[in-house]
């Protein structure tokens, strides 16, 4: 089937202007933030009742994720992410556009993407909670009263908004592990900081998660002396057939690239059990 000329210009004139436009907001924008979970997606997840006297302050943009814009609170002890639309559509809702031959593997990508952030959330709130570093998880409430927030966007400008219909979650402000790992002189802190994570990825392989996406210097925080999740949606559970070592592929290429004479040290680090 022949797909008009003129449906077919307009789809690549939107995603050009879709794409331009969020370079430079990063995807701010209250309808943006408007996403919705999987048909009867729930999360049990016990939210302490003073988080509404932390969200009553000023948060400002941070930095931009894969799936989500992260926002600093004026106190800088706190991490607002609230989930770009644009990167997790329901894939659903988008079905009818896969006639599109150019735009199927775009879509598949997009389904890929919006299935398994839901269940990373899903997974870090109720398996994880203790190594995600989650403080919060909003989920949209019949009857809620209003949550009204000020946030400055990436460009500079205030908003205030009403995020009683918005899934976002609150977190400790941390570090890059990276970050910190590399500012220290010192061997043996170094190593003990090497011990620490080694000991969180074999926390999450005993409950049997992983995270897909092992990109150390974005991926893992360190937060209280300890290493923490960063992205939420970088979990999944493991393949039963893939060994601990296999999982830690990449912990090793990064030791390799940033501190190779700790090798042999992150190597028996893994081997012992």
């Amino acid at each position: 089937m022949k797909i008009p000329f003129r449906i077919a210009l307009i789809a690549i004139s939107f995603l050009a202007l879709s794409k331009f436009t969020n370079s430079k907001t990063h995807g701010f924008s209250y309808l943006n933030f408007t996403i919705l979970p999987p048909k009867s997606y729930e999360i049990s997840f016990e939210n302490p009742p003073e988080t509404l006297n932390i969200l009553k302050q000023p948060f400002s943009f941070l930095d931009s994720g894969g799936e989500s814009l992260v926002f600093e609170s004026k106190d800088q002890k706190w991490v607002l992410k609230v989930f770009k639309k644009h990167r997790l559509y329901p894939f659903y809702q988008l079905q009818a556009l896969e006639l599109i031959p150019f735009l199927k593997k775009n879509l598949t990508q997009r389904s890929l993407i919006y299935s398994r952030f839901w269940e990373s959330l899903k997974i870090q709130s109720e398996e994880l909670s203790t190594l995600s570093g989650l403080y919060f998880v909003h989920q949209p409430q019949k009857n809620e009263p209003d949550i009204m927030m000020c946030l400055k966007d990436p460009l500079g400008s205030t908003h205030s908004l009403n995020f009683k219909d918005i899934y976002f979650i609150l977190q400790k402000k941390g570090s890059l592990f990276q970050d910190i790992y590399k500012k220290q002189d010192s061997l043996q802190l170094r190593q003990q900081m090497l011990l620490k994570l080694v000991a969180f990825y074999k926390q999450l392989d005993q409950k049997g998660f992983k995270i897909w996406d092992n990109a150390i210097k974005r991926n893992i925080g360190w937060i209280d002396e300890h290493p923490f999740l960063i992205d939420t949606g970088a979990v999944c559970k493991k393949n039963p057939d893939e060994s601990f070592e296999d999982q830690l592929k990449s912990l090793k290429n990064w030791i390799i690239k940033n501190d190779p004479v700790q090798l042999d040290f992150i190597l028996d680090a893994i081997a012992t059990k």
